[in-house]
C-alpha cells in the first residue's frame, strides 16, 4: 500500500483527499502543519506528497524547497503535487515549478485528476 502525504491547513481538504484515495488502496497521512510534515519525513518516505500553497509557518513553495534540500535522497526525490486556488495562480504555479514540484493541480481539485496524478506517481519508475 502506497502512502500519500497531504499537507493542507484545511482539515476538511485532508479528509476529502483521504476519502478520495483510501478506497483505491492508498494510505493517506493528512497533515496541517509543514513542521510536522518535515519531522515525519525524517523517518518516512511517502510515495507522493500533495501540498497546498497556503499553509501556516511557511507557504507550500518554501516547504517544497525544504523537501528538495533534505539529505535523505529518497525523500528529496519524492514526487510533489502542488495545489492552489489563489488569485495570482500563474505566479504561484511558476514559483512552485521553480521550487521543484512534479505536477500542479488547480483547486478545487477534481477527484479523477487527483487519483490520476497519484496513480501515475505511484507506478512510475
Amino acid at each position: 500500500m502506497a502512502t500519500v502525504m497531504v499537507l493542507d491547513d484545511n482539515r476538511l481538504i485532508g479528509k476529502m483527499f483521504t476519502d478520495m484515495l483510501e478506497p483505491y488502496g492508498y494510505e493517506v497521512l493528512a497533515i496541517e502543519r509543514p513542521s510536522e510534515a518535515l519531522e515525519l519525513l525524517r523517518n518516512l518516505t511517502p510515495a507522493v506528497i500533495i501540498v497546498d500553497y497556503v499553509l501556516p509557518e511557511m507557504d507550500g513553495i518554501e516547504f517544497v524547497k525544504k523537501v528538495r534540500s533534505l539529505r535523505r535522497k529518497e525523500v528529496a526525490e519524492i514526487p510533489i503535487v502542488g495545489l492552489s486556488g489563489a488569485d495570482h495562480i500563474d505566479d504561484i504555479k511558476k514559483r512552485f515549478a521553480e521550487a521543484g514540484i512534479s505536477l500542479f493541480l488547480y483547486k478545487p481539485v477534481k477527484p479523477e485528476a487527483l487519483l490520476n496524478a497519484v496513480d501515475f506517481f505511484c507506478v512510475a519508475p
